[in-house]
């Protein structure tokens, strides 16, 4: 190792004495809430969702506590958000059933625990104690739980067992995985307003579920088995029915101005025994990355067409190219997981030529489609029981095209594949994101027949169902008459949701940072005619499946537009959203302008175009950009006010502060990046992790991979005059030496961003390195420890050395 240079260290050292090095994290918020709306065989069921990570040691469970000494019972009548406020919580919820003593004072039913305290204690009707759910630190569990299992819980509270007023067993609505609803308690076979608490297998991940009811035209509420199935949807592996009717209540009352609160059936919220809440401590989210201007792409058959495009789109103003990658079974990139189409690595030949327009390149897959023709036959030759399969025709299929043939997403087979192709993407330098579509079963073959959801009654689909159940589902589960229709249907969206999940990580596996993105449909869990797609997209982000949702919101007018975008909103868990608009053709669209201005109403910055080839039109380029520079909310950071965020916005906010502060004055605002009304070294560090989320990751996790996407790029200039490359972070017109310079320089000054100072001594020295090579720690930030860290931490120490790593030196 060669020795580091006293001035580098100088430079350091100056670098660390203004700002520490903490180890810095990917923000994640605790709780994450989602608007319910679910056909039913009884009408529509509104309701909230809450996913909470019970791991994160910002979040705080609260129970209600005891009663004042003296009190008659064991609890004082309370409203949840009269709680709620009094507590400061983020989400609080009603929980155990209880039984009024008259005046404010009532007596809980089953266990309820607060601090550690008992307030109530278990209580045993029948064969085993009532079920419950019981909070340790980090986790919760879920089961008939005794007095003698509580060692370690700090709060609790119960659903009921078996009582007097009927036969029913008084059992978990989930257990093991399996839907046990039809023996839970109370009053399981009608429709009625419900609470419900799920945790799934790892006992880390927390499922909370109120469903409004008994208010026709709003809400017709559900039945216990009906909440069993939405609960193992959403990956509950145990959970409890909690006391419901007039008692459900949900408030949600996250920092800034959104607060959800629930329709009470009487009305207002209810006085109950005690409640469930939770405090989420966690940061407040980074500023925003620059927004997604995306456009989708099927790949030309030659490079020379692709530069076409590439030019078209960066005139147009796109920053995000979604190329096509594996679409009918076969991959763009030089793949040993799927059969290649191209002699070359198309892929790798993209994000080279779109770097050098100013453009991200996302890697855009197919991912239920893996036929057409005899293209992608090759996908089932040795496993033929992968496709899917039509309970009304015996056939494989389609959408309806001749020739396609999907695979069945559920199969842990297909996940495998999938999962290593994502990992094998996840390898390549330079890429910006993985993005899924076709993530789901094709469409109905016959709306007109019995068969609403014909697909997968495949082997392995009718035999792992058959072993959980003990029922075929093609003739119990055929249609929506059959016993056990809503089971099979909540595990085929079980299993198209695990698929999303085992993309998600066999792309971490490699690299976290990258963006996972999903193309959706926004009503595709709401509306009766999309039920065959099976496509629980609201359980993947609220189950941190993906990272960027991406309706396809095609309508032919604004307002049906923003319908869609408004919908996915409410049910996207906090992730962002960015609106998938068609431009093609002319008549069936709104125009460009109209479109975007229609999701800015909403709040929503990020778009992706259906698809690229419109901007052949040189009226449709003019457009979007006269929209972009004169319309568009201005991007915090883009100082040159050109509709991009780089490395030239870097060199013109240089230009101006030259390290003495400056009062932002009207013609300067766009240089105050903190909003100070000061220009000084705080918004050129805040300008630096902006361009840095801009150009590498959105979460700001910077590492090797971005360090050799740019050594990969030494000698490329732009390929445009009115754009700056990629990676030019000096933008001085050319990549080389400097720019890994630049890099370095922006990683080391920007507050919290790198857990570069391993050994904790608030400087960056050689001792760091000695220390890492001890102890390994997560250096780039990106979630995982591994020798790229200690490599990306030897670069970090090595000033002036980039010709080493242009030429792969050490």
């Amino acid at each position: 190792m060669r020795s580091v240079s006293a001035r580098w260290l100088t430079a350091c050292l100056a670098l660390v004495a203004a700002v520490s090095l903490p180890g810095g994290s990917i923000y994640a918020q605790a709780v994450r809430v989602q608007e319910l709306v679910r056909s039913t065989p009884g009408g529509t069921a509104r309701g909230f969702i809450a996913t909470i990570d019970l791991s994160d040691p910002a979040l705080e469970v609260v129970v209600t506590g005891p009663p004042p000494a003296g009190s008659p019972g064991d609890a004082v009548l309370q409203r949840t958000d009269t709680w709620q406020a009094a507590n400061n919580l983020t989400l609080a919820v009603n929980a155990n059933f209880f039984g009024s003593l008259g005046g404010s004072n009532a007596d809980i039913i089953g266990l309820s625990i607060s601090d550690g305290v008992v307030v109530s204690p278990v209580r045993v009707a029948g064969p085993q104690p009532d079920p419950a759910v019981a909070f340790r630190p980090g986790s919760a569990t879920i089961g008939y739980l005794a007095s003698n299992q509580l060692a370690g819980v700090t709060e609790a509270v119960a659903g009921v067992g078996p009582g007097t007023g009927d036969s029913l067993p008084g059992t978990l609505l989930v257990s093991a995985g399996v839907a046990t609803g039809e023996g839970a308690r109370v009053d399981p076979i009608n429709r009625n307003p419900r609470t419900a608490v799920g945790v799934d297998v790892t006992g880390t991940r927390l499922i909370v579920i109120t469903i409004d009811g008994r208010q026709p035209g709003w809400s017709v509420g559900m039945t216990l088995p009906e909440l069993a199935d939405l609960l193992i949807e959403r990956g509950a592996h145990n959970a409890v029915n909690l006391d419901g009717g007039g008692s459900t209540s949900f408030v949600y009352d996250p920092p800034g101005p959104t607060r959800l609160v629930n329709r009470p059936s009487d009305g207002a919220f209810r006085a109950v025994a005690n409640h469930l809440g939770f405090r989420d401590a966690s940061a407040p989210p980074p500023p925003a990355a620059r927004p997604i201007r995306g456009v989708w792409l099927r790949p030309p058959s030659t490079l020379d067409g692709l530069d076409t495009v590439l030019d078209q789109i960066a005139e147009a103003g796109i920053t995000d190219l979604y190329l096509e990658t594996l679409y009918w079974g076969v991959a763009t990139n030089s793949s040993n997981v799927f059969e290649r189409r191209f002699t070359f690595d198309y892929l790798q030949e993209a994000i080279t030529r779109a770097a050098r327009r100013g453009i991200r390149t996302h890697a855009w897959l197919e991912t239920g489609y893996w036929q057409y023709s005899s293209t992608g036959a090759s996908n089932f030759t040795n496993n033929p029981e992968w496709r899917v399969l039509n309970i009304a025709t015996g056939q494989t299929g389609g959408d309806g095209t001749p020739g396609q043939v999907f695979a069945n997403l559920a199969n842990p087979g297909v996940q495998a594949k999938l999962r290593s192709y994502a990992a094998e993407l996840a390898g390549y330098a330079g890429l910006h994101g993985i993005h899924i579509d076709y993530h789901r079963y094709p469409l109905d073959n016959n709306t007109g027949d019995s068969f609403p959801a014909p697909w997968s009654y495949d082997t392995w689909a009718v035999s792992t169902f058959q072993g959980m159940y003990g029922v075929n589902p093609s003739t119990a589960a055929a249609t929506t008459g059959g016993s056990h229709w809503s089971k099979f249907l909540s595990f085929r969206r079980a299993g198209i949701s695990e698929a999303a999940n085992q993309i998600h990580l066999g792309l971490n596996s490699v690299s976290p940072a990258l963006d996972f993105s999903c193309a959706i449909f926004a009503t595709a869990m709401s509306s009766t005619s999309q039920l065959t797609k099976c496509q629980d997209w609201p359980a993947w982000a609220a189950n941190g499946f993906v990272e960027t949702i991406i309706p396809m919101a095609y309508g032919s007018s604004t307002s049906s537009i923003r319908s869609d975008i408004q919908t996915t909103l409410g049910q996207a868990a906090g992730r962002r959203v960015a609106a998938g608009l068609a431009i093609t053709g002319t008549s069936s669209h709104p125009a460009i302008t109209a479109q975007l201005s229609a999701i800015v109403q909403d709040g929503v910055q990020s778009f992706v175009f259906f698809d690229a080839t419109p901007f052949s039109d040189p009226a449709k380029r003019t457009e979007l950009r006269q929209w972009l520079v004169g319309s568009a909310t201005p991007i915090v950071g883009d100082v040159g006010r050109d509709g991009r965020l780089d490395g030239g916005d870097l060199a013109n906010f240089n230009a101006v502060y030259r390290g003495t502060p400056i009062t932002a004055t009207p013609p300067l605002a766009p240089f105050d990046i903190d909003g100070s009304g000061v220009i000084d070294a705080a918004d050129q560090a805040a300008l630096g992790g902006l361009i840095l989320r801009s150009v590498f990751t959105d979460t700001g996790a910077v590492g090797m991979a971005h360090v050799r996407a740019v050594a990969r790029a030494s000698g490329q200039t732009p390929a445009r005059p009115d754009v700056v490359h990629l990676f030019d972070l000096n933008a001085d017109g050319r990549i080389d030496g400097a720019d890994l310079e630049s890099l370095r320089g922006l990683v080391l000054s920007r507050p919290g961003s790198i857990a570069a100072d391993v050994d904790g001594d608030g400087i960056l020295t050689i001792e760091d390195l000695h220390a890492q090579e001890r102890a390994p720690a997560d250096v780039d930030g990106d979630g995982l420890t591994t020798a790229a860290d200690t490599e990306f931490l030897r670069f970090l120490l090595r000033a002036g050395e980039s010709a080493d790593v242009l030429s792969g030196r050490e």
